[in-house]
């Protein structure tokens, strides 16, 4: 994909929703297999799958989405983790509610947290984490 002439905020939010895109899948396949073949309970299954793809999102993010390389990791990788910690949080809370208190089904827990989670992290990465010093 040719990013030479798009405004750099444009770029940037572009590379992030590939990256995530790639991250979501990732998360479903994970949620899937422990929910439907594991049989975990689906607020456990979220946090684990997670936590699973956060490293994914961390190299993807610093090299590719942010270019991150004016930033340490010292810098960086901090941040990023406080923002999967809050994602993290977010999520579970979501899966509990939608799940244990609504009794709906965990995919509805999905598209409710896919609603508001990712625009939250990308603003927080773009303008905390990977922001250059």
């Amino acid at each position: 994909m040719n990013f030479q002439n798009v405004n750099p905020f444009i770029k940037k939010i572009s590379k992030y929703i590939i990256v995530r895109s790639f991250g979501v899948a990732a998360y479903l396949g994970l949620l899937i297999l422990f929910v439907e073949v594991f049989k975990i309970n689906p607020v456990l299954s979220t946090a684990i799958a997670t936590t699973l793809i956060s490293a994914y999102l961390y190299l993807f993010s610093y090299v590719w989405v942010f270019n991150s390389k004016k930033n340490t990791h010292s810098y960086s990788l901090p941040r990023f983790l406080s923002i999967e910690m809050m994602t993290l949080f977010m999520n579970t809370v979501v899966m509990y509610f939608v799940v244990d208190v609504i009794g709906l089904g965990y995919v509805f827990g999905v598209i409710f947290g896919s609603i508001f989670i990712p625009l939250t992290s990308f603003l927080l990465n773009f303008f905390w984490a990977f922001n250059k010093k």
